[in-house]
């Protein structure tokens, strides 16, 4: 199964009701949602889209990056006052360094009656003790995201319990700088072997970034399967004005768009065919500009329908 871990950004949450939009949950995608805004509006939305669409996302519920930095106890009661509280969501905890083995306990026992995920990004957790935690019944997953737990300490986490996240995007600090194709991703093809599920943070790099100034050039990064190996891929289309003030950023976005489309439209066998890409086509013939956050909402759901299309073998 297919983990996307995305931060609660407004566009994000939108990429994930638009795929709930147009899909139910057929045993391929399960969304975590890690907050970064203190209104819970577009959050609820997307829960609420996704659980009637029978998704069961993971939401983090001690979120810690961007507007929680500072914490936010208004926002926790919020959410678990909320009229989704019983639903059919999963509360994760995210272990920190400054979290102990007994806080995550206390967690478990607190939702002794709910089935609960606990999120590592720390190593100061023993092994010993991270066996403790994966034998209580109502832990269904733990996910390891990157540079988290050690060798030792991930063999300790069960197969049927265990995720791994991994940072795939080779972000570059200008979009200009961007080339053609390269490995993104094996996982899809390695997962099995030591656990329930894979994810990684879409087609975007694991961190908050604030939002830029006006872009010299437009990127648009679109996954594949690579045919020969069956690995994912990245083919980045970078318009071909990278100057910020010779173009306007639709025209730029248009360019992009129309690379992508005509690599989509030539090789259905490695980009699938899915909502965003349908997106991307009417943008282009109807000289359409989204705004570059749609255009990276596009991005993100093409990459989910990509590892759902693929993990069901349609591509």
């Amino acid at each position: 199964m297919y983990f996307p871990y995305l931060y609660g950004k407004q566009y994000e949450l939108l990429a994930l009701r638009d795929f709930a939009s147009t899909h139910y949950f057929d045993g391929t995608v399960t969304p975590i949602i890690e907050p970064v805004r203190h209104n819970p509006r577009d959050l609820f939305a997307s829960l609420d889209a996704l659980i009637k669409g029978g998704f069961s996302p993971l939401v983090i519920v001690n979120p810690s990056k961007s507007n929680f930095k500072a914490g936010d106890k208004g926002w926790y009661n919020k959410l678990m006052g909320n009229s989704l509280a019983n639903a059919n969501w999963i509360p994760t905890f995210l272990v920190e360094n400054t979290h102990s083995s007994q806080e995550i306990l206390n967690f478990i026992n607190y939702f002794s009656n709910s089935n609960i995920a606990i999120a590592y990004n720390t190593s100061n957790i023993s092994a010993s003790d991270l066996q403790i935690i994966d034998s209580q019944a109502n832990v269904v997953f733990q996910v390891m995201l990157p540079n988290s737990l050690n060798v030792q300490q991930r063999s300790a986490v069960s197969s049927g319990k265990a995720i791994d996240i991994i940072d795939c995007f080779r972000s570059q600090p200008r979009n200009a700088d961007y080339g053609g194709p390269e490995f993104f991703s094996n996982q899809i093809n390695s997962y099995q072997h030591n656990s329930y599920g894979y994810g990684d943070f879409t087609v975007l790099p694991n961190e908050v970034r604030d939002e830029g100034g006006p872009a010299s050039a437009v990127a648009i990064h679109g996954t594949y399967k690579e045919p020969n190996s069956g690995n994912i891929y990245v083919e980045h289309y970078v318009s071909t004005v990278t100057q910020q003030h010779l173009s306007d950023v639709a025209s730029k976005f248009l360019d992009a768009a129309g690379q992508l489309v005509t690599a989509a439209n030539s090789r259905p066998a490695e980009f699938g065919n899915n909502v965003a890409l349908d997106s991307y086509r009417y943008q282009v013939a109807q000289t359409h500009f989204p705004n570059l956050a749609g255009s990276k909402r596009q991005q993100m759901l093409h990459h989910i329908c990509l590892n759902r299309q693929m993990l069901l073998g349609q591509i």
